[in-house]
């Protein structure tokens, strides 16, 4: 069982966050059944290259699955998981901002989750703390 996205135009349901083996099994190995929880609040995803990044990797593509693939559908109106929010500290803050004088414009950069990271990233001038 998988939660999914609301169709697409193309009968596709995103795995929305869900980036992981899942979209690989789904698609070769046609004998496991799959049943989808169809969620509003799942959002629409897509992987590899985005627009405006200058990468040499294959260009984005919906992470999604047809459809046809699914023995059954339910909608749920669950509310999708997340983490608790944990105010930041000023140590934190004074970590994000040195952290991110450090780096270069145009510069590829690998975080991890947290009020660090997510201190580093507003600094930088990205408001968001997962990409």
């Amino acid at each position: 069982m998988v939660r999914v996205s609301r169709p697409t135009k193309n009968n596709e349901l995103s795995l929305g966050a869900t980036c992981d083996l899942t979209c690989t099994v789904l698609k070769q190995q046609p004998s496991v059944m799959v049943i989808g929880e169809v969620n509003p609040l799942v959002p629409v995803t897509f992987v590899g290259k985005t627009d405006g990044i200058k990468t040499d990797g294959p260009p984005k593509k919906l992470n999604a699955i047809p459809i046809t693939r699914f023995a059954a559908l339910f909608p749920s109106d669950s509310k999708l998981a997340y983490p608790e929010v944990v105010p930041t500290t000023s140590v934190e803050e004074a970590i994000g901002r040195h952290a991110a004088s450090l780096i270069p414009n145009g510069s590829t950069i690998q975080l991890g989750i947290g009020n660090i990271f997510g201190d580093f990233l507003r600094d930088l001038g990205i408001i968001c703390d997962i990409i």
